[in-house]
């Protein structure tokens, strides 16, 4: 593989970071890197405007020192004796470690002044003053409390990636604004110089700016390779090349588009090691992984090996690992995209725009000179689109919307969001809330949220999910429906084998199986999972995961969502029976909850087709435990579209349980 490089094109705006630097530092010298920070030189100009302004766009380059000091600034202009500062990440490993890395500047524990809050999580307590916290944590915040009486300074962060929760915060902040009685201080951060459109949603806020300070970044682009398209070899074979010849010191990030890739990485690096004389140590780093698990890839692993850490674009930013020097951007990036015609959600691996990868080389510039290999050429990289698209014009707007009727939305065609999502996608949502019973027509145009949506929008999952919990309630098998939408909740219960070991691992997978579908299955890997941990000697257990290619991860945190989901319906004194062995009472529950993911089977074109979209044709995937039958109607979680329309996660039911 060769490069051409591009010394000319330095990414001179990465710097030294703003938010997190982890490894075994020395908290003496805290307070001398904060105070060389850029943003430190503004610190009296900026602590007299903030207290002076009700909304501040604060435009910070990476490397400024936004995300550690803004909060701190505002703590120190009193902007925390009457309410707590918020500060929003769209990403809980970024406020766990801002947090930290804040509590630590401040010379206090974490949870103590400063602390954070995830789901799972609550690291705060009575004396906290500045949390960091989801912006989704604090979105559910505003649904109970328009006005976000709990606060003084609310600071959202990282508003230039345009998450759903962000854009949606911004849309309550500003009702809040005209509904609030007592002082509130809004700061917008972001980190590319696109402040126009948020200044103009606040009523032509006023805006600053802190420059940042650069080491500059050497970039390589893709002159011709042996796969052209093969970004996955394309980035393994960099790795080893690179491996071979740069200091041990210098630790790599990759970054590649999802789960299956990054463990397929790690092991191959594995794999691999027996040909060098100093192993890789692989680390992956992706959303669905503990909090500890995301740690790892902040540690040192010794002078003899080097750290190379596969990660997803939940390490573009925010977050710093001051011993990566190198930075392997493959260009791609998995995005969901809602099709309201066909109520699929397609998930395909996309070119990542000129601006993450922009943020991705500048990881290798935190603390140092470094570089940056991209897996495409200079010209694929013009042919990009400049910036992300919002995602909140590309996703299902369902759960969105029910937050928002809570509130006291009536009419979503009339929100004045700061970018308005297609008729065609508002339409689809209230379509789906009106299937689960969830919202009524209060009068022409207008809708409002009934009861049982009261119920459904306690539940941190989709609608659809929350209306499977309901409907088991009264059917009589909520604790099975609860293990189920948990394990609905998590991307997958099973990793991916080698090739070589595929045919093997799938028929010890065949002792799951059943002819009901998938959902079942989920429930009885689930409970063998449970059972073996509970019963099995810790090394047995172990060997058994492994031969089973279990996904440990996933169904510890299914465990950890089915302990959530059980207190809120404990909550709700819905009643927690069992079915016993008999299942069709779940897949009742499952084909009213999600009673438009149903499908009869129409023999003439041997295809199942939508009931509620007879346009759409579809097969079962490859993947279900179903895909060699032919049922007279089944139920499924998602449609995704490859070479056809394909059904995921698919039940049996019958077909006079079907109602829309």
């Amino acid at each position: 593989m060769n490069f051409q490089s591009s010394v000319r094109k330095r990414v001179d705006f990465f710097d030294e970071s703003d938010e997190v630097k982890y490894g075994v530092e020395a908290k003496k010298g805290r307070f001398e890197r904060k105070i060389l920070l850029p943003i430190h030189k503004e610190k009296v100009k900026i602590m007299q405007w903030l207290v002076n302004k009700q909304v501040t766009i604060l435009l910070g380059e990476t490397g400024c020192g936004k995300s550690t000091q803004i909060p701190q600034f505002c703590y120190e202009a009193g902007l925390g004796e009457k309410g707590l500062i918020a500060i929003t990440q769209p990403r809980r490993v970024a406020a766990i470690s801002l947090a930290q890395r804040v509590s630590d500047e401040m010379n206090t524990s974490c949870g103590d002044v400063v602390g954070y809050r995830v789901r799972f999580e609550n690291c705060t307590s009575d004396k906290t003053k500045i949390v960091y916290l989801t912006d989704g944590i604090l979105m559910r915040e505003g649904i109970y409390d328009g006005i976000f009486s709990k606060f003084s300074c609310i600071i959202i962060d990282e508003v230039h990636e345009r998450a759903v929760h962000t854009d949606m915060l911004l849309y309550m902040l500003k009702c809040c604004l005209r509904r609030r009685e007592t002082p509130l201080t809004i700061i917008i951060m972001s980190a590319t110089l696109q402040a126009g459109l948020f200044s103009k949603y606040f009523n032509d806020a006023p805006t600053y700016h802190v420059p940042g300070r650069t080491f500059p970044i050497e970039c390589f682009f893709i002159d011709k390779c042996k796969f052209k398209e093969d970004y996955f070899y394309n980035s393994l074979s960099t790795v080893y090349k690179l491996h071979r010849k740069e200091p041990l010191d210098e630790s790599f990030l990759v970054f590649l588009t999802g789960q299956d890739e990054i463990e397929a990485a790690c092991r191959l690096c594995n794999e691999e090691n027996k040909k060098f004389e100093f192993p890789i140590v692989p680390i992956p780093l992706y959303a669905s992984l503990s909090s500890n698990e995301q740690f790892k890839a902040f540690q040192k692993y010794g002078s003899n090996k080097r750290k190379v850490i596969f990660a997803t674009n939940i390490a573009e930013t925010s977050i710093t690992i001051p011993d990566i020097k190198i930075v392997i951007e493959s260009g791609k990036v998995k995005q969901k995209n809602f099709n309201p015609f066909t109520k699929t959600d397609i998930l395909k691996v996309i070119n990542t725009s000129q601006a993450q990868s922009f943020q991705r080389a500048g990881r290798a510039g935190r603390m140092a000179q470094g570089k940056v290999y991209m897996m495409f050429t200079e010209k694929v990289f013009h042919e990009k689109p400049t910036a992300t698209e919002a995602e909140i014009l590309r996703i299902n707007l369902s759960g969105v919307f029910l937050e928002m009727f809570k509130m006291g939305m009536t009419a979503p065609h009339k929100l004045k969001l700061i970018e308005m999502p297609s008729e065609d996608k508002i339409n689809s949502a209230l379509e789906e809330l009106l299937s689960l019973d969830a919202i009524e027509e209060s009068d022409e145009g207008n809708y409002k949220i009934t009861k049982i949506g009261d119920s459904l929008v306690k539940f941190p999952v989709d609608p659809k999910y929350a209306a499977i919990l309901l409907q088991s309630a009264i059917l009589g098998c909520l604790e099975e429906c609860l293990t189920i939408v948990a394990c609905m909740s998590v991307e997958k219960l099973f990793l991916t084998p080698p090739e070589n070991l595929r045919e093997q691992v799938e028929n010890y997978r065949r002792i799951f199986e059943t002819n009901e579908g998938d959902h079942i299955m989920m429930l009885r890997v689930y409970r063998a999972y449970a059972q073996g941990k509970r019963s099995m000697p810790i090394g047995d257990f172990k060997e058994w995961t492994k031969k089973h290619y279990f996904d440990k991860r996933n169904i510890e945190a299914a465990a950890n969502i089915r302990r959530q989901l059980s207190d809120i319906c404990l909550s709700l004194k819905l009643k927690k029976q069992s079915c016993g062995t008999s299942f069709s009472y779940v897949r009742q529950a499952l084909a009213r909850g999600l009673a438009l993911h149903t499908a009869i089977f129409n023999r003439s074109i041997d295809k199942f087709v939508l009931v509620s979209n007879k346009s759409v044709q579809l097969k079962i995937h490859p993947s279900s435990c179903l895909h060699r039958q032919k049922p007279d109607a089944i139920v499924f979680s998602e449609l995704c579209k490859t070479s056809d329309i394909f059904a995921k996660d698919v039940s049996l039911i019958d077909p006079e349980w079907i109602r829309c």
